[in-house]
């Protein structure tokens, strides 16, 4: 079961274009039974993910201001 709060998510290293994702990763992405590489994976693109989402849905970056 993929966890999405592992504590390898944490030690996800930087990368400066996280378009660029690295080969060694996703030639680990076939095992499904690779959890550090999934976490890793997710950890880089479920923001990216997430934002362009509720970007197309109109939602916006910015706290409502009351």
């Amino acid at each position: 079961m993929l966890s999405l709060l592992s504590p390898a998510m944490s030690e996800v290293p930087k990368m400066s274009d996280p378009l660029e994702t690295r080969a060694s990763l996703t030639d680990r992405l076939p095992d499904a039974a690779d959890i550090a590489a999934w976490d890793e994976f997710v950890a880089i693109y479920a923001p990216i993910l997430f934002s362009d989402w509720l970007n197309k849905r109109g939602c916006s970056r910015q706290m409502p201001t009351t």
